[in-house]
């Protein structure tokens, strides 16, 4: 049993060797195995860009991720993407290992670190990361690299160590610094007991000297720019104002403090329980989920207090306390973005599910036989579980789905053409198909918003903007066309007040005179192969609400064109724009018949806010035309005209409740048919108390006062 006054001692020495092994040897065949061979969305395509091209990523920068890519895209095999991926992999491989080694010094038991080594890679979130160009599993293993070493401190003091885990600590920061801060709580309680010491003017100097070793990849970014990278994200860095703008990540929004306290409290609520629902449901499995529950009453009752809250810090450092410091705004196209910071707190839940399952193999009410069957049981269970549940929506062996999505837009460009991409959409993918890859070469490509690209107009940091539309006023005026596959925000109304726009469902041609904008057969052909493959299972890219744009935008394409693909029945985003299609064409009935469907059985998650009150709008519009064509045709209706209304008005009201947002024009057409349709219930109390703080509803909620209840 262990003594709450220490930890143990010489669990670190030899005889790992194979457990290490076998961790490595299963994770990175999985990993291999399951990974895609080519550019995924979001980040990606920057950071393989990056690599292939020694260039300077997006603040901060990240040069230790990128310098280590640069040497794997000197593997002899595979696509630059594939490269870069297998990078993410090793990273993830080392965290698992360092997790084990946690693990190993918290209990010596060797069995239950492995099982919970492999329990963490195979868990959800991490896996998903583990296989791809992202620096999300680099901050992990720093995390647990560290917290393994400051175990080890714990267990005796030794200033080498500490030296080490400081200059550790530096390197960390050249990653994700913000996330790395966060957790750094958990060092400070772990080596609290050692402060005397460290503020020995030798240890104070040895350790600043190594913190300071381990932050010098950031000179990278320098040593780049005066090399003349072409690809760097927020122009070059020649001097250290630039540097520090860099690392500060100034750029981002995320430094606002403008937003009220109940605002981000709100927030806060909503990230913490998306976070536990799959942490209960999705990552490790529920059996595993309640390990990890369990095993913080372990850590509680059998450990010393310092291990307790230090490692519940860990947990909640991006679970809880991140979302007081980033002020990005939690949604659905930012969801997913969240999930990467929220590997460390998954990688504690699974520490401590460790824990418990150690103290189920060293309790005395069984037979040490059976007490290691129960354990190892559990153990191995949870390990099925997670890969069985995991596997499919991992396996992105054959999602080549962003790499396909940049090759239809190279593919139909004319001659020549100046391709001006637009942000996380489009423009990783595109870099790597047209850069890297080689597709469409005599295109000319350009950022809109003047980053990454080194034939950039204008600074991408956009100190003038008012400067900044003027320069891209001029060039497209000197092109006569450009194409934008999205419209910067920026520049969006300089656009259309000076250009004549045209969209084909692919990328907007923007030129100085009008001209027809034609879309070929062969277009039309790879669209729906596209879409086909989308509905098929191929594509199983994690950034859903990206993919959702893209595909939104191509079955728009389509309908554009009148045709038709069995993708606009299941696929939400596009669900919502054949309703509307159905609804200016008049098919009430096919509209209604498909919307009652989805309301019963899709996941309001799917969808973006915008579109699912836009399915609820066209259901209820849908609805009262039906009821109107009833009435044209059997004069007797009306006698019972309430008692067909009611129903529709009560199926809103779920949606209303649940929904975020003032949905004016359906609140205005629901009070319109309770004015009009004497006998209508509708709920006026409820309505004024749910839509009190919508300024553009104050006129209807004045209105809604005066209504009989």
């Amino acid at each position: 049993m262990l003594k709450p006054s220490k930890l143990n001692p010489d669990s670190l020495k030899n005889g790992h060797g194979p457990w290490l092994i076998a961790i490595v040897t299963l994770l990175m065949g999985v990993y291999c195995l399951t990974m895609s061979p080519t550019v995924t969305m979001e980040d990606s395509g920057l950071f393989i860009t990056a690599a292939y091209f020694g260039g300077i990523a997006h603040p901060p920068g990240y040069p230790l991720y990128v310098m280590l890519g640069q040497l794997f895209v000197l593997i002899p095999f595979g696509s630059a993407a594939l490269k870069v991926h297998i990078l993410s992999a090793v990273i993830a491989t080392a965290a698992c290992c360092c997790l084990y080694a946690c693990l190993v010094i918290l209990t010596r038991n060797r069995l239950i670190a492995f099982i919970a080594a492999l329990s963490y890679g195979l868990s959800a979130t991490f896996w998903s990361f583990a296989i791809r160009a992202e620096v999300y599993t680099l901050n992990a293993f720093f995390f647990f690299a560290i917290l393994a070493l400051c175990l080890k401190l714990n267990e005796s003091y030794d200033s080498r160590w500490l030296f080490f885990t400081a200059f550790l600590f530096g390197l960390s920061l050249t990653n994700h610094w913000p996330l790395i801060l966060l957790t750094s709580g958990t060092f400070v309680i772990l080596l609290f007991q050692y402060v005397r010491q460290m503020l020995s003017p030798r240890v104070m100097a040895g350790g600043i000297i190594c913190l300071g070793l381990g932050l010098l990849p950031y000179l990278y970014l320098i040593i780049r720019s005066y090399m003349g990278t072409y690809i760097s994200s927020f122009d070059l860095v020649f001097n250290l104002p630039d540097l520090w703008w860099y690392i500060s990540r100034r750029i981002y929004p995320g430094n606002r403090v403008d937003i009220l306290f109940s605002e981000q409290l709100s927030q806060v609520v909503q990230y913490a329980g998306y976070f536990m629902q799959r942490f209960a449901l999705h990552e490790i499995s529920p059996l595993g989920f309640a390990t990890s529950i369990l095993g913080m009453g372990v850590l509680w009752l059998r450990f010393p207090r310092k291990v307790f809250f230090s490692l519940l810090l860990g947990f909640l450092s991006s679970t809880v306390f991140l979302k007081f410091f980033h002020y990005d705004i939690y949604d659905e196209y930012n969801r997913e973005t969240f999930l990467g910071y929220q590997l460390v707190p998954f990688g504690v839940a699974v520490l401590t599910g460790g824990l418990f399952l150690h103290r189920v193999m060293e309790t005395q009410l069984l037979s040490e036989v059976k007490r290691r069957m129960l354990a190892v049981g559990l153990g191995g269970a949870i390990l099925v579980l997670s890969f069985s549940a995991n596997l499919q929506q991992n396996n992105m062996g054959r999602d080549t789905f962003a790499f396909d999505y940049a090759e239809i837009l190279l593919k139909y460009l004319p001659s020549e053409a100046v391709l001006m991409v637009e942000g996380d959409l489009d423009t990783g993918p595109v870099m790597v198909a047209h850069l890297i890859d080689g597709v469409r070469e005599d295109v000319r490509l350009y950022a809109q918003s003047g980053w990454f690209l080194g034939n950039r107009l204008y600074s991408a940091r956009h100190e003038n903007s008012f400067e900044a539309n003027l320069i891209l006023k001029k060039f497209i005026n000197q092109q006569k066309t450009v194409y934008m596959p999205f419209l910067h925000g920026q520049f969006s109304d300089m656009l259309r007040k000076h250009f004549h726009i045209a969209n084909n469902g692919l990328f907007s041609r923007v030129s100085v005179s009008p001209a027809p904008f034609e879309t070929s057969a062969a277009l039309l052909d790879d669209v729906r192969d596209f879409l086909t493959r989308q509905m098929s299972g191929d594509y199983k890219d994690h950034w859903t609400a990206y993919r959702s744009k893209i595909v939104s935008n191509f079955c728009q394409l389509l309908i554009n064109n009148g045709e038709e693909h069995p993708i606009f029945q299941e696929y939400p985003a596009c669900q919502a724009l054949f309703a509307d299609k159905l609804f200016r064409e008049r098919q009430f009935r096919r509209l209604a018949d498909m919307l009652n469907s989805m309301i019963d059985t899709v996941d309001p998650v799917s969808f973006t806010q915008k579109q699912w009150m836009a399915v609820n709008h066209f259901y209820f519009l849908s609805r009262m035309e039906m009821i109107n064509q009833e009435i044209a045709n059997d004069p007797q209706t009306p006698q019972s005209l309430a008692l067909m209304i009611q129903p529709v008005v009560n199926r809103i009201y779920p949606f209303i409740e649940k929904s975020e947002g003032c949905h004016e024009q359906l609140i205005s057409d629901l009070l319109r048919v309770k004015a009009q349709v004497p006998g209508v219930n509708v709920n006026t109390r409820f309505l004024k108390r749910r839509f009190q703080n919508c300024e553009q509803l104050q006129p209807l909620i004045k209105h809604i006062g005066s209504l009989p209840q």
